[in-house]
């Protein structure tokens, strides 16, 4: 075979590229293999790769056989590894029987021990021809029965070494006698010592290399445990002359003679300062919200369980569980990235708003967690801070820049002692409350109460009801005639009704905003929609008739779904052969006022299709000029509340007649709801308003029942009693 020449790897060449392959698909496996592995150019014998295994045991150039390296890194001997391939038959015997073993006679690790050696010749094809490379396996065995007691203790001594340089922990033993300190190699690596060569250490001069802090640290834990003969383990920092700071762990164990004195202390060293780093990493990933920086929830429950464990008796834990209002309006509107920097700015205003020994966490989503410890005495004083930030929320006139939105939040207050001393069930007790903040509407603050647990599983459970109740077909839709000032029938509003059991209806009051809550409101409304065209395609073909059907749209309906709801309404007028000229859409006042740029991109929408649009309940919210005139509508109807006692209040009739010129002049239609008398209805008549709705002329009819009306003329109860 020819000498062994080491060849620079890489280049341009092809046969680099080749060699450079190789190295990068073996590199990985031959770190990780006991066994001495190389890769060698058979043709040159030029050393491609080797495993730390084989540099240990081929040795590193200096010193000729026998001169180990204990660098793994350092390259091979070249005459080493030329003895070694001088064991295989020649290049062109290879090529006739590429496998085989051999037995090499000495290496420079280990010059009294044979070793074993596997080899393969491998042909490697390339665009520029062929390539011949030689795998060669050394396997060292153990010392053989008889060897040297010498020779059987360098070997178990090169075990523990490899062991401990792949484990990266060191030993050590401390002789009390003497106080000289024996360290393996990994140990005089890890405290730095790797210049100090085998030259006798002291225990004495290990701690003056450490700060006072972890000398005395160090050396409590130390003599402690030789006092009352237990194992010790202590974690301190090292500063070496060069590189950061470095955290290690000792632990250690003493032997005693028959006196009780102590005679030798062993044990094992590591470096945790990676270790300790990662699980800094893990302990910020576990509880540490990413998007504020704020701490999580798991990290708020540790923190309470923490100020319970710790607090007096008689001291009170204020805790405030907030949720940002129309938050996900805002998402769907302006795009996540700006719900990211509401958040991000949410919690700013908070660590601005609070005092510094405040938690401040954020739960998830928009829901955020205050939790004052100190300062607070009752929950009146946890509700008042609240109340604090609320009323400074709404008085905050941009949240976030560049966002145009007006801040508002629901806040649920809960107490320790008063409402438990667990955490869980502490801000289970916020939560609850919260929940029933945000039953009532926008910007609402709620304390916890027992009853208020009671009444949340209730809702938890109609909730779950409901959102079988289309699929149980347990909807219905019942259709309320709408007049005009002659009593002439001239359309209706279909009403839907949700029959939890055939005998019991669950009133919409109830289920309504329970469904716009949960989302479920999406799924019957497109119910709503289907059913309303069925039916009035199912009236056409039997003559009857009805010339507009309103049908009612939630608020939240106007929000971005997936279809639109234009695209949803589109196809229900389709399967039906509805147009939508006969469908008009009532969406309430208060869903106009609560996202106007939304609602108004959304009405033109669909009033470009030719939709009829009305505003419902009008009078009860706080729409401006503006808005109405800017959005396409047809008709306002004016609220029950502002009729029921027409006759003798004179404020009412003001609102409505102001409220009737108003539409007059933006070109709108009025309609009146909850008409039940005679002298209401001619009242309002003389007011201006041109058509009408209410018991007095029907209560909502079941489709069958409304059918008969629709063959019959239809006039005022009142009137046909």
């Amino acid at each position: 075979m020819p000498s062994s020449t080491p060849k620079t790897k890489g280049g341009d060449s092809e046969e680099g590229r080749i060699l450079a392959s190789l190295n990068d698909l073996a590199a990985a496996s031959l770190e990780l293999v006991h066994d001495a592995i190389l890769l060698i150019e058979a043709t040159s014998g030029a050393l491609i790769e080797a495993n730390p295994a084989a540099r240990r045991l081929l040795g590193s150039g200096s010193g000729g056989p026998g001169a180990a390296s204990s660098n793994p890194a350092a390259p091979a001997d070249p005459a080493v590894l030329s003895a070694l391939l001088a064991q295989l038959p020649p290049l062109s015997q290879l090529r006739q029987q590429p496998m085989g073993r051999a037995v090499a006679l000495w290496t420079a690790a280990d010059p009294g021990l044979p070793v074993e050696l596997t080899y393969r010749l491998q042909g490697l094809e390339s665009d520029s021809g062929s390539l011949d490379v030689l795998l060669l396996v050394l396997h060292q065995p153990q010392p053989p029965l008889g060897s040297p007691p010498a020779v059987q203790l360098q070997h178990l001594n090169d075990l523990l070494n490899e062991a401990e340089r792949q484990s990266h922990i060191g030993s050590w033993e401390h002789v009390h006698a003497t106080d000289a300190l024996v360290c393996s190699r990994e140990a005089r690596r890890i405290w730095g010592l790797e210049d100090s060569g085998d030259e006798p250490l002291r225990f004495a001069s290990l701690l003056a290399r450490l700060d006072p802090d972890d000398q005395t640290r160090l050396l409590h834990a130390y003599e402690r445990a030789i006092q009352i003969g237990d194992p010790f383990q202590v974690d301190y920092h090292l500063q070496l002359p060069h590189g950061p700071r470095r955290t290690l762990r000792q632990q250690g164990e003493t032997d005693y003679a028959a006196n009780g004195e102590p005679l030798h202390t062993v044990g094992t060293l590591q470096d945790i300062t990676e270790i300790n780093a990662l699980q800094d990493q893990l302990e910020q990933a576990a509880y540490t919200d990413p998007l504020t920086g704020l701490p999580n929830k798991a990290a708020s429950l540790r923190h309470l369980e923490q100020l319970l464990k710790g607090r007096p008796y008689n001291q009170c834990i204020g805790l405030i569980n907030l949720d940002l209002d129309s938050f996900q309006s805002i998402n769907d509107s302006f795009g996540p990235e700006a719900g990211n920097h509401l958040l991000s700015a949410m919690a700013m205003w908070l660590r601005n708003r609070l005092e510094p020994d405040d938690w401040i966490a954020r739960l998830g989503s928009d829901e955020f967690l205050v939790i004052r410890g100190n300062g607070t005495n009752s929950l009146g004083d946890a509700v008042a801070l609240a109340k604090e930030l609320q009323q400074s929320l709404i008085q905050t006139a941009q949240l976030a820049p560049l966002l145009p939105v007006q801040p508002s939040a629901c806040f649920g207050v809960s107490t320790c002692p008063e409402h438990g001393i667990d955490p869980h069930l502490l801000l289970q007790a916020a939560n609850t409350a919260l929940m029933e903040a945000k039953r009532r509407g926008r910007n609402q603050l709620h304390p916890y109460s027992a009853s208020l647990s009671t009444r949340i599983r209730e809702q938890l459970d109609l909730e779950m009801q409901l959102s079988h109740a289309v699929e149980r077909q347990q909807l219905r839709l019942v259709y309320q005639p709408q007049v005009d000032g002659e009593g002439r029938l001239i359309g209706a509003e279909a009403l839907v009704r949700w029959f939890k059991t055939p005998a019991t209806c669950v009133p919409p009051d109830q289920f309504i905003p329970l469904a716009e809550r949960s989302g479920q409101i999406h799924a019957i409304g497109a119910w709503v929609v289907e059913e309303a065209c069925r039916q009035l395609r199912q009236w056409d073909l039997q003559g009857l008739r009805l010339p507009l059907l309103a049908v009612n749209v939630s608020g939240v309906q106007l929000e971005p779904q997936d279809p639109p709801l234009e695209a949803a309404l589109a196809a229900a007028l389709a399967r039906h052969a509805i147009p939508p000229q006969r469908i008009e859409l009532e969406i309430t006042e208060t869903a106009l006022i609560s996202n106007p740029q939304q609602a108004r991109q959304q009405l033109q929408q669909l009033a470009h299709q030719g939709f009829r649009l009305a505003i419902d309940d009008f009078g009860t919210g706080f729409s401006s000029l503006e808005t109405l005139h800017a959005l396409a509508l047809n008709k306002l109807k004016i609220d029950r509340c502002f009729i029921n006692a027409l006759e003798t209040d004179l404020t009412d009739q003001v609102i409505v007649r102001a409220t009737l010129s108003m539409a007059r002049e933006l070109g709108l239609e009025t309609l009146a709801e909850g008409v039940e008398t005679a002298q209401q209805w001619q009242l309002l008549k003389q007011l201006g308003c041109t058509s009408f709705q209410g018991y007095f002329f029907d209560r909502p009819l079941t489709a069958e029942a409304f059918a008969q009306r629709l063959l019959e003329p239809l006039t005022p109860s009142a009137q046909t009693a």
